[in-house]
């Protein structure tokens, strides 16, 4: 088990820097995980270990759920370090320390540029309803899935 654990889709990578606001998600920890010259202090980190003996390890999980996004958070390497600490850093206490990062940071992107909302208002209202016959379908996409997909 784990020697397909760290082989992580180019999609899960992207989402997980993407989401990281280049910052560890440790709490109070501000360094920054990529530079100009390297990401040398960004560790791709897994929730539910990688291998056996590994810590908070489940045996029940894939390989492949162990590479995904949902298991994986970005630390710094001391960050890393402090977790490994199983009694503190429980698997609820990691995925709630993962949530709240990207929580935080995607909320700091939408209070920095306000008019991504009042953008989206104004294009759902500029569309005219008349334009659309009854028997029409739209494409209605699921946010996960295109979250997802992209």
């Amino acid at each position: 088990m784990g020697k397909d654990a760290r082989k992580y889709t180019v999609k899960t990578l992207k989402r997980l820097f993407g989401l990281s606001g280049n910052i560890c998600a440790f709490p109070t920890c501000e360094t920054r995980l990529v530079n100009d010259r390297n990401a040398l202090d960004s560790n791709i980190c897994h929730i539910e270990a990688a291998n056996e003996g590994g810590e908070r390890f489940n045996e029940l999980m894939s390989d492949e759920d162990r590479a995904d996004y949902p298991n994986l958070i970005l630390l710094c390497r001391q960050c890393h370090d402090k977790t490994n600490d199983v009694l503190v850093y429980t698997v609820d206490v990691m995925r709630d320390i993962k949530q709240k990062h990207e929580s935080t940071y995607l909320n700091q992107r939408i209070r920095n540029n306000p008019s991504m909302l009042k953008n989206t208002i104004n294009a759902i209202s500029s569309i005219s309803l008349h334009e659309f016959s009854e028997n029409e379908t739209l494409n209605v996409y699921d946010p996960k899935i295109k979250l997802n997909y992209n």
